[in-house]
């Protein structure tokens, strides 16, 4: 159903001062994330040069390869609805310090992004009243799909 509340899920609009700082602390985050010893080089989702398609590339010579080989094949998808929703901010927190060593100033930094976020919701004329955001990291933002994926992560 179209209309259905559920099918709606929040962008987050942040004025030109923000996507500004927001783009400068991906341009810092990201090569130090990438330059981690964690860090998993055949990770296609939100990077430079990657996709949806090199990943299906890499997973289909994978099991070209294992057929190849007489080997079983066991391919396992999750689609997961609203993901961006679901991302627990301490969780993500102490992955980025201890995962990725991300420390001081730049985990204060994140901490602050993430914590006490507030929102609501305009319809027309209308606004709700604002609540806390207590999990999710934000959509539409340009920080949000690589805390997503720093989030998943797993080592």
């Amino acid at each position: 159903m179209i209309n259905a509340p559920s099918n709606y899920r929040p962008i987050t609009n942040l004025n030109t001062i923000s996507k500004i700082l927001e783009r400068l602390a991906l341009s810092r985050l990201m090569p130090h994330v990438i330059s981690s010893s964690s860090f998993d080089p055949m990770q296609s989702a939100y990077r430079r040069f990657y996709s949806t398609g090199t990943a299906l590339l890499k997973v289909t010579s994978d099991i070209y390869q294992a057929f190849d080989h007489h080997q079983t094949v066991v391919l396992v998808t999750l689609d997961q609805s609203a993901a961006f929703d679901c991302v627990e901010h301490n969780t993500l927190l102490k992955r980025l310090h201890h995962t990725f060593g991300i420390t001081d100033n730049a985990l204060d930094w994140l901490q602050s992004y993430l914590l006490s976020r507030q929102s609501f919701v305009r319809y027309g004329q209308y606004d709700s009243s604002v609540s806390t955001v207590e999990v999710g990291v934000p959509q539409g933002s340009s920080l949000g799909p690589l805390l997503f994926s720093l989030y998943t992560f797993h080592h």
